[in-house]
Order: C-alpha cells, then structure tokens, then sequence
C-alpha cells in the first residue's frame, strides 16, 4: 500500500503518528529502512536454503551485538542473552541491565559522523524559487523551474518544461544557467565512449584508403 494513500494518512491520524517520506529515485536518504529490510530478506533466504528453522536464525540475529557496542538487541529487551544451540559463557545468561546504552549509541554516531564529515561537504543549493535548474530523471538530465523546499531534509518541490509537479533530492539537482548545462550533464561516459570509437572507425578507413592509394 502507498504511504501516500488515503488509507495510510487516516491510519496515521487514527494513531497520531506523523508520516515522513524520502525523496523519489533517492534510497539513500531512507537507508536505515532499507538496511533492516534487507536483512530480514537476508535472514528468511538462509533459513530457507539451509532448512533451518526461521525462529532459531531470529534469536541467533536478535543475540548478535550491535556494531560498534558489543550489546546484543536481546540484552536490551531482557537484560540478558538468549540461550541457543551455540555455546556461550553462563556469565551471559545471568541478568543484568544495560545501563546508559543511549549514551554509548550516541557517541557511536558521533565518530562516525567526524570520519564522514571530513570528506564530505554541504550540498545544500543556494536557489530562489522560480529559478531555473536541471534535474536527473532515469539517468537523463531535464530542465525544471524551482518552486520550494519541501518540509524533509533536502528534498524540493520541481516544476518540469510539462508543469508537472516533481519532487527531487538535491544530490539531482543542478542549478542551470543556459541549455548547455544540460547538454553536459547529458554526456555521459557512454557517449565519450561511443565518441572515441567512432573516431578509431574513421581513422582507420582513411589507413585503409592511403594503403588502398599506395
């Protein structure tokens, strides 16, 4: 089901939480759903190829620390791990509670964020609204005009040459001077490819031409 149909928004307001969506042709900016989705699709392919029973791989999965805290999710639910059929030390099996977890989780991410940001950069875009800018749409750069930002993180509100309605992450977005940005952005490295075979096949014939001569 949509997350932008009507049956969705009222489930959301029957339940008072708010919906937030990522940007169309943009995965990344929804990762964290996407990783555990693809996990789960990891975990119910191997217990179907080894035949192992779904609900042992789940509690193996559910004892495995999280990264970068050696907490597995089973110790935060019952203070303790779960025992399986893999051996384990019984110091692990007896209770105890875990203790300022949001505090050894926040500091994870912010080593992660200090090691990303120093190769990364803003790529927020200095644009007024009717402005005309190019955006990427199944690989192919299209003029737009500008009309807002949208309420999520770098996500804009487009109105393409059609006056359709686009909405778009920043990373397809450039902001456009003249059609020759466009052009640019078009020539991809299968057209530089394409261009240099092309001129091989043409100096080669005028070889064959000159020993032709000759």
């Amino acid at each position: 089901m949509p997350f932008d149909s009507k049956k969705i928004k009222l489930f959301s307001k029957d339940w008072d939480f708010i919906i937030t969506t990522s940007s169309p042709y943009y995965p990344k900016r929804n990762g964290f759903a996407e990783k555990c989705v693809r996990i789960a699709k990891q975990i119910f392919k191997k217990s179907d190829e080894s035949k192992i029973e779904l609900q042992l791989m789940l509690m193996e999965y559910r004892n495995t620390p999280i990264s970068g805290t050696n907490i597995a999710p089973a110790q935060l639910l019952l203070s303790r791990i779960c025992k399986t059929k893999l051996p384990i030390k019984d110091a692990l099996l007896k209770p105890k509670i875990i203790e300022n977890f949001n505090k050894i989780l926040k500091e994870k991410n912010e080593t992660k964020k200090y090691y990303y940001d120093k190769n990364s950069k803003d790529r927020e875009l200095d644009i007024n609204n009717n402005e005309d800018i190019i955006f990427k749409e199944h690989n192919i750069w299209k003029p737009a005009k500008f009309i807002q930002r949208h309420k999520a993180p770098r996500s804009n509100i487009l109105r393409d040459q059609n006056n359709r309605i686009k909405r778009r992450n920043e990373v397809d977005m450039k902001i456009s001077r003249s059609a020759h940005d466009m052009n640019t952005a078009n020539y991809s490295k299968h057209n530089l490819k394409n261009k240099y075979w092309s001129n091989k096949k043409i100096n080669l014939n005028e070889e064959k031409k000159k020993m032709m001569i000759r």
